[in-house]
């Protein structure tokens, strides 16, 4: 069943406090998203059946392809600023201005996870806190 504009509000709602959880379901795993510190602020840390390991972000892994789906994705400079300031002239604009992209479990809002995750087919609410 798919998840409601009325339960989506309800989502960000839950994730914006200091205390929320919200569990999905999602091609048979568990996926639960918890307000957590992250230093000095907070942070939704996404769990797959109450686990997050890094070794999942390997490509031979079976569960790869959901964390590409579930987990944020951030696109960043491949240098920084006083890299590339040092590297001008050495290597091409191009190169300079290359972009990575990263995958971590961290969402920063509840609007980045909620926009990701309302792309997401099969995604099942199953409780919000």
């Amino acid at each position: 069943m798919a998840i409601t504009t009325e339960q989506w509000s309800q989502i960000k709602t839950a994730l914006n406090g200091l205390f929320g959880r919200v569990v999905f379901g999602y091609r048979g795993y568990e996926i639960s998203v918890n307000v957590e510190q992250d230093g000095r602020k907070l942070a939704l840390g996404v769990y797959i059946n109450g686990e997050i390991r890094e070794t999942w972000q390997q490509s031979d892994h079976e569960l790869n392809p959901i964390i590409q789906q579930i987990w944020y994705r951030k696109k960043m400079q491949a240098y920084t600023a006083k890299a590339r300031k040092e590297l001008k002239g050495f290597i091409s604009k191009k190169e300079l201005n290359k972009k990575v992209e990263i995958i971590t479990p961290w969402f920063p809002s509840s609007i980045s996870l909620v926009r990701q995750y309302k792309n997401l087919e099969g995604l099942e609410l199953m409780v919000v806190m």
